[in-house]
């Protein structure tokens, strides 16, 4: 268990911890926070260079943008989940009946499997926001299993990633991120899109299990 292998782990976990603020919903010294791209630059510097490079397009493109600006954008796209042109929501893109993949049932069973608690009077099993910090949640405990080598762990909670993904992400993800590329004219989220379908791709554990 080298020390690269941790350092990418800690980097894919920071990039979902930032893709979590900038899929919520926009607010000042949030979404306009230098310091939030500057980490995200430096954790896609270890990961991909197209991601670097939307992370960098990201950074620029906020500071030409208000915060207001992004909220009405993010109201268009995002706000009605009932006729958002991009839904957020991950259950109205499957068909599949309560219980089976996709469905809220099965998410909230997955997230209990893996000891991820969520308030649902608040948040929603399914929403982008709550699947990213999911998917967080799983890169962490990756990460702190791997510092202490403890290879059961790290295979459960990594198991449990590439199934989360797979089997559901994305099956809705590129739908998802589709919808955002047809319907914003905003380059703030076009490039926010694009970001998380190779980050998706980069966390599916595939590019993990070619460099051991």
């Amino acid at each position: 268990m080298d020390s690269l292998n941790l350092s990418r782990l800690i980097a894919q976990a920071e990039c979902y911890k930032v893709l979590v603020s900038l899929f919520s919903e926009p607010k000042e010294g949030i979404h306009d926070n230098r310091k939030l791209y500057n980490s995200l630059i430096k954790s896609t510097g270890l990961l991909k260079p197209k991601a670097l490079e939307l992370a960098k397009k990201l950074r620029k493109t906020i500071a030409d943008l208000r915060v207001e600006d992004l909220e009405s954008e993010y109201q268009k796209l995002f706000g009605d989940s009932e006729t958002a042109p991009a839904n957020p929501c991950s259950v109205e893109y499957f068909n599949g009946s309560d219980g089976t993949a996709g469905s809220q049932a099965w998410i909230v069973e997955f997230y209990e499997k893996a000891g991820f608690s969520i308030n649902q009077e608040v948040e929603i099993p399914g929403h982008i926001v709550t699947e990213l910090k999911f998917i967080e949640f799983l890169l962490n405990n990756i990460a702190a299993y791997f510092s202490r080598e403890d290879t059961a762990m790290v295979h459960h909670y990594g198991d449990l990633r590439c199934r989360f993904i797979h089997e559901h992400m994305i099956r809705w993800i590129p739908e998802f991120t589709r919808s955002i590329l047809y319907n914003s004219k905003s380059p703030f989220y076009l490039q926010l899109a694009i970001l998380l379908r190779t980050l998706l791709i980069t966390c599916s554990g595939e590019e993990d299990e070619n460099s051991n």
